[in-house]
Formats: C-alpha cells, structure tokens, sequence
C-alpha cells in the first residue's frame, strides 16, 4: 500500500512540474503580438525580445516606459490612428532642439518594419499627437 502511494505521489509531483513547466514557457515574440489600436515595443530587431504594448491614450498623455524597458526598445510599431512621438527622457522630454526624436505615423502593415536605428535604445517615454 505504501509503495503505491510513493508512486502516485511521485507521478502527481511529475505531471504537475510539467503542467507548470510548459506553462511558464514565454510565447515567441513575433509581429503578431501587436494588436489593432496599440502601440507596440520590443527590446531586439525585427520584433523580437521582450514585448509590450499600450492601448490609444488621449492625445498630448505622456507616459514613461517601465524601467525593464527604459533604453532597449529596438523595434517599434504604431497600430494606432495617432502619431507616436517618442522621446529620450522621462516625461516626454528630448535633448535635442526638436519636440520629439522620432515621430511614428500610424501604420498597418505589419511588413514595414518601424524600426528607427536614430531610437535604438534610446526612448523612456512616449506620448500620442494628432495627426
């Protein structure tokens, strides 16, 4: 009896580490994480890496970038019907004489790569302008 309920005991402990196990595998990072209506960050080229998005917010909102993410977004794409200014520092701020760094049009072809080498790991926040 004893040795049957080691047995089912270890079987339980071995299928729920495999539940869990495949569970807590990430998804790969690809295009089609992106959904209509957000603005889409990744840390590595060609949208790949960590990922996140952001729903449409008011215009003119500002917004920092989580800090697992400050100066390592590589690949950037604007689902949204606004323009995205990006900039380097918090709060909507840029060292240069311009407004933004770079400014991301909407657009919905997921085969034009909105990748800005100028951006490359250098936004910390973002904000929506109009058109």
């Amino acid at each position: 009896m004893r040795n049957r309920l080691t047995r089912w005991v270890v079987a339980l402990t071995l299928t729920i580490g495999a539940v869990i196990g495949i569970a807590a595998t990430p998804a790969a990072a690809s295009q089609s994480q992106c959904l209509a209506g957000r603005i889409c960050f990744w840390v590595d080229a060609n949208f790949q890496g960590a990922f996140i998005s952001y729903s449409q917010d008011p215009v003119y909102s500002c917004w920092n970038i989580p800090t697992s993410f400050n100066d390592k977004i590589t690949s950037v794409w604007n689902r949204t019907n606004l323009v995205v200014g990006l900039y380097e520092d918090a709060g909507c701020q840029s060292r240069s004489s311009f407004r933004y760094f770079v400014a991301l049009r909407p657009n919905p072809d997921p085969t034009s790569t909105q990748t800005h080498l100028t951006a490359n790991d250098l936004m910390t926040s973002y904000k929506f302008l109009p058109l």
